[in-house]
């Protein structure tokens, strides 16, 4: 069965599914038995998810030519679960991630340096008695002085890594669009691994 997809739906579908599949939860009116039997069911159309998708995925990078877009997963732990999520993304998206990274550490640090400044010289004010005019402290300034919400901030160097994101999920898109309509072999790719999808969510709302 040749399934329809509207574009960016399938985007959506391959960067979020797999092995990131929700976990079956057992019913009351299940006997033991039947859970354990549904459990594996369940199991099994999983790893048939999993494996689709991993085949459309090689079959995505070997016919695509911008390196940018080249889609890889990973196992990632979920915080307070024992079950691993499989996370996709390409090179792009990774990138802008690592970019995010890299500005948040920075951002942390020049905030410590430049608070740590900012802390010492209202220190010496304070010792001092007097404000940054030289004037003597009132009691708003004392206040403010030891205020450490009014401290300097530097600006987020990650506030445009959303954007970025954003435009290397459009690419992603365009780009697997393009290739879906140019080689009908990763159409058939993606109708199995969809298909594949379909049969587990039918298996699983049972």
């Amino acid at each position: 069965m040749k399934l329809k997809s509207a574009p960016g739906a399938i985007v959506a579908v391959l960067l979020t599914c797999g092995g990131c599949l929700p976990a079956m939860a057992a019913e009351d009116p299940q006997s033991l038995d039947e859970v354990q039997v549904q459990g594996e069911r369940l199991s099994s159309l999983r790893k048939a998810v999993t494996a689709r998708q991993d085949e459309f995925i090689a079959l995505y990078n070997k016919l695509n030519g911008d390196k940018r877009q080249e889609v890889s997963c990973r196992e990632e732990a979920t915080t307070g679960s024992r079950l691993a999520k499989r996370r996709c993304s390409t090179r792009g998206q990774d990138e802008a991630r690592r970019e995010e990274a890299i500005a948040l550490m920075n951002n942390v640090l020049e905030n410590a340096s430049l608070q740590g400044a900012a802390k010492a010289q209202r220190a010496e004010l304070l010792a001092a008695g007097v404000n940054e005019k030289g004037q003597p402290l009132s009691a708003a300034d004392r206040i403010r002085l030891m205020d450490d919400s009014t401290l300097p901030a530097v600006p987020n160097h990650g506030d445009g890594v959303d954007a970025k994101l954003a435009t290397e999920k459009n690419s992603l898109d365009e780009n697997l669009q393009r290739l879906l309509a140019k080689y009908p072999e990763l159409r058939q790719a993606q109708d199995k691994f969809l298909e594949a999808r379909q049969r587990y969510e039918a298996a699983r709302r049972r």
